[in-house]
């Protein structure tokens, strides 16, 4: 997928997606495209949402799409991310980069997993925590890696969320 857009992305320009893509891929594509140069039309809306990094702290913006809840077991995170607005809140509400997320420490394996009905909040994980190990895309079926600074860990490979029995 990032091969499709290379050059665009060399050259800066913004990757601006359009209807439904897998949420592991996308957030894969995204942790290696530019923060801000990959947007999504969304047509229902008839507008584009500005993709940007969340801000990191301890209280959450008001009206934003979602909360996370986090348990750390070592070198392991898992970040369960609640979609407000019974599954479905306004993408619109709170620009992402006005979106707070807890801060994480850095070097860790982070495996986020979405409740709701819509990725969008999961797409700017990589560039909000670009200094993790490892990162994951966890659902009930299958966990995919989406970012990686281990050299053992490519993108795309398939991990188990260390979490699930616990």
């Amino acid at each position: 997928l990032y091969d499709y857009f290379k050059e665009e992305v060399e050259k800066g320009t913004i990757i601006e997606l359009q209807g439904h893509a897998s949420c592991w891929a996308t957030m894969a594509l995204a942790g290696q495209i530019p923060e801000g140069q990959m947007q999504l039309y969304m047509p229902p809306f008839q507008k584009t949402l500005y993709m940007a990094p969340f801000k990191k702290g301890d209280t959450i913006a008001e009206g934003q799409m979602f909360t996370c809840n986090v348990k750390e077991d070592g070198d392991d995170i898992y970040v369960e991310v609640v979609l407000a607005g019974d599954g479905n809140p306004d993408p619109f509400a709170v620009p992402f980069a006005e979106t707070v997320v807890p801060e994480l420490p850095a070097g860790k394996n982070l495996y986020f997993n979405l409740v709701g009905a819509h990725y969008l909040p999961m797409f700017c994980l990589p560039w909000t925590y670009p200094d993790c190990k490892t990162m994951y895309m966890c659902t009930p079926i299958d966990t995919h890696c989406v970012y990686s600074n281990d050299p053992a860990v490519k993108l795309g490979d398939e991990g188990k969320n260390p979490f699930l029995k616990k």
